[in-house]
């Protein structure tokens, strides 16, 4: 019979178990079948979010996709659905990061000069403070541009 539909013999099997079962409406139509991918246990849900939350990854500032991946022993696309159903972005900084430079201090130090340096010499040529906060807000590439 198999040859005769041109199809497999395990495929007629499956006919045959289906009009058994349901007669000919079970023919009519497909039968469901499972999931292609498994459902990943709530326990490796958990430790990715608390990986996430509670640790850093070896020889790098915060997590990406794959580290993670790799780290939990999923798929990066399973750790791209965890983090987006928790709301996990580890890449984007809430905080202020202090920079790592030895000069760091010295160059803030050079700005904020430079800059209160600038807020006088326009005090001194009679603008008042409003118009001193409209001038550097409008005007910021025109002024880097004075001495």
């Amino acid at each position: 019979m198999a040859a005769a539909v041109g199809k497999s013999l395990l495929t007629v099997r499956r006919w045959r178990r289906r009009y058994v079962a349901k007669g000919v409406d079970g023919l009519l139509k497909d039968a469901t079948r499972p999931s292609r991918v498994k459902p990943l246990p709530s326990e490796k849900i958990k430790q990715v979010v608390h990986m996430t939350l509670h640790e850093k990854p070896p020889n790098a500032t915060d997590w990406s996709v794959r580290s993670m991946a790799k780290a939990a022993g999923i798929s990066y696309s399973s750790a791209q659905r965890i983090w987006h159903a928790h709301g996990l972005k580890p890449h984007l900084v809430n905080t202020f990061k202090v920079s790592r430079d030895k000069n760091f201090a010295a160059k803030v130090e050079d700005v904020i000069e430079l800059e209160d340096l600038k807020f006088r010499l326009y005090g001194a040529i009679g603008l008042n403070t409003t118009h001193r906060y409209l001038l550097l807000k409008n005007n910021a590439a025109l002024l880097a541009a004075l001495p």
